[in-house]
C-alpha cells in the first residue's frame, strides 16, 4: 500500500491491521497483477479491506483493459457474500494505474 490513500488506511486501521497485512504478505507473498486479497478493517468503519494489484495503464491497449476488468472481477468476487462495509485498496502507486474514464470497466 503506497500513496496518500494507503497511508491514511494504515494510520486509521491501527496496529492490528498492520500486523494482519504483514501476516498476509508473509504467507501469500506479493500480489500478482489483478490479484486480490481481503483483510479485516480493524479500526476503520469498514469491516474488511480488499487489497488489489491493479494493472499499469501502459499504452492503454486491450491487454491492460482486460487486466483492469479482471482486477475488478477478483475484488467483487471477494466482496460477494459480504454484507459488511468494504474498502478497496490498490497495492500499486495510483500514478501508474490511472485509466481514462472511457476505458474503465462499467
Amino acid at each position: 500500500m503506497t500513496g496518500s490513500c494507503g497511508n491514511a488506511i494504515r494510520e486509521g486501521a491501527g496496529q492490528g491491521y498492520l500486523e494482519e497485512v504483514s501476516d498476509i504478505a508473509a504467507a501469500h507473498g506479493s500480489l500478482k497483477p489483478s490479484e486480490a486479497v481481503m483483510s479485516t478493517g480493524h479500526n476503520l468503519s469498514s469491516e474488511h479491506v480488499i487489497h488489489v494489484n491493479g494493472p499499469e495503464y501502459g499504452d492503454g491497449g486491450r491487454a491492460q483493459q482486460e487486466a483492469l476488468e479482471q482486477t475488478v472481477k477478483n475484488a467483487l468476487s471477494l466482496a460477494d457474500g459480504q454484507s459488511s462495509r468494504l474498502l478497496l485498496s490498490q497495492a500499486s502507486p495510483p500514478d501508474r494505474t490511472v485509466f481514462p474514464r472511457s476505458q474503465q470497466p462499467s
